[in-house]
């Protein structure tokens, strides 16, 4: 694979992680927000009272946003398949490069990357 190529799974990957944790990270800090506001009016400062709401909004959240979950890391996962089914899978065997996909060979780069 060329340096591109790379470059756009780890793009897609850190775009998959920020959009499969947003609505949790949006959903506590809402929460947080509110319990915060909630807690300056009544001056009530009760520790437990910001934690366990945010936990409960938190694991709800992450439970009806998991069918979402899913779809954004299979989406991603297909989409690193192909790229990875679209290049062969170049073997060392011995001093022989043997080449899975493509019957022209494998070439050796300076970098010791293998391309098919």
């Amino acid at each position: 694979m060329d340096e591109v190529t790379t470059y756009e799974i780890i793009r897609q990957t850190i775009m998959a992680t920020l959009i499969g944790s947003a609505p949790v990270l949006v959903v506590a800090l809402g929460v947080g927000l509110v319990i915060a506001f909630f807690q300056a009016l009544t001056q009530i400062q009760e520790m437990t009272l910001t934690f366990v709401p945010k936990i409960a909004a938190i694991f709800l959240t992450h439970a009806l946003s998991l069918p979402y979950l899913f779809s954004t890391l299979l989406r991603l996962s297909d989409r690193v398949f192909d790229l990875i089914g679209s290049w062969c899978v170049c073997l060392a065997l011995a001093s022989a490069w043997v080449c899975h996909g493509v019957s022209d060979g494998c070439q050796r780069s300076d970098r010791f990357r293998h391309r098919c």
